[in-house]
């Protein structure tokens, strides 16, 4: 009888977890990372019943099936994670039972491909890879191969130009000409403002 009682609260229980697992709203957190501008702070989104138990923001840096050309064109192919916590980002595969990691100065491309078939490729630069993932006026990068991510840490004015650092002056500049995203500049919504910016 005993065993039954305590079996049917534990049973409870996991629905009620379950329940307020489905629920739960995705809450907003950020975090800091290193960058070949610098150190930015990049928005990002926890599931909020896991916030209890992981203490703050998830890893916005997903597990994936990645392609590694190294500097002597050899491929490496294997599942893994961007590790974006260091000054210099990685990505470490098992090799025989063999843990190898790899850095962007390693490689000429890191790249994985999206079920839909796109290539996410990254461009590597001193400290990371950079993924373009937005085309427009502006394109967007990431330092995650994430496509439409709002981690976003570079931009470029077209496909000519340099690749340089999200700055909010320069957002600023670009947009100045359109009052709304000039106003979601100025309080920081760099991302938002140049999507919109690129549907002008």
């Amino acid at each position: 009888m005993f065993k039954t009682y305590i079996r049917n609260i534990a049973s409870h229980l996991f629905a009620l977890l379950v329940i307020q697992s489905v629920n739960a709203q995705f809450a907003p957190s950020s975090m800091r990372i290193s960058t070949p501008y610098g150190p930015r702070t990049i928005p990002t989104y926890q599931h909020s019943p896991m916030m209890l138990y992981r203490g703050g923001a998830g890893n916005p840096s997903i597990k994936y099936k990645f392609t590694v050309v190294l500097i002597n064109d050899s491929i490496v192919k294997d599942k893994g994670r961007i590790n974006i916590y260091d000054s210099v980002h990685s990505i470490t595969f098992k090799d025989h039972g063999e843990k190898k990691t790899y850095k962007p100065s390693d490689t000429r491309e890191l790249f994985r491909l999206t079920p839909e078939g796109m290539k996410l490729s990254g461009i590597p630069s001193d400290t990371c890879w950079l993924f373009k993932t937005e085309t427009g006026k502006i394109n967007l990068y990431s330092c995650i191969a994430e496509p439409g991510t709002d981690m976003v840490t570079a931009m470029q004015t077209g496909e000519d130009a340099g690749i340089e650092s999200l700055d909010k002056e320069k957002v600023m500049e670009l947009v100045k000409q359109y009052p709304r995203l000039l106003k979601m500049a100025e309080k920081g919504k760099l991302v938002k403002a140049l999507r919109g910016y690129n549907k002008e």
